[in-house]
């Protein structure tokens, strides 16, 4: 039972706040957001190493090959939700950089830090 509430507090709370980070710290429009993903797309999709983002991601951010958008925002999952904060939108990295412990620096109350945190 624990582990059900557990879920649903990562899956709807914090995906709901992470939206709200994602949508707010664009520099355009709700309506211009694909626009700015589509620009960045090849920062998105060409990584050496491993790609940034999984199949799956990919057809939700891109349009398919009719042009037809696949996902909205409201089916970004955490994971996505945490690529597009950390790699398109305006939110500075935490003091100790993305991808690190931000309790490290327990007194960094920035926006990353907290994005990080989640």
């Amino acid at each position: 039972m624990n582990y059900a509430r557990l879920c649903v507090a990562l899956i709807t709370v914090c995906g709901h706040a992470l939206r709200r980070i994602l949508l707010t710290n664009f520099q355009v429009p709700y309506a211009d957001i694909y626009q700015v993903i589509l620009a960045n797309r090849q920062k998105l999709t060409m990584r050496p190493g491993r790609p940034l983002l999984n199949n799956d991601q990919i057809m939700l951010l891109f349009p398919d090959p009719l042009g037809n958008r696949v996902g909205t925002v409201d089916q970004f999952d955490i994971s996505l939700l945490y690529i597009l904060i950390r790699n398109v939108s305006s939110v500075p990295a935490p003091v100790t950089g993305w991808s690190k412990d931000p309790c490290d620096q327990p007194r960094d109350t920035s926006l990353g830090a907290s994005v990080e945190r989640i």
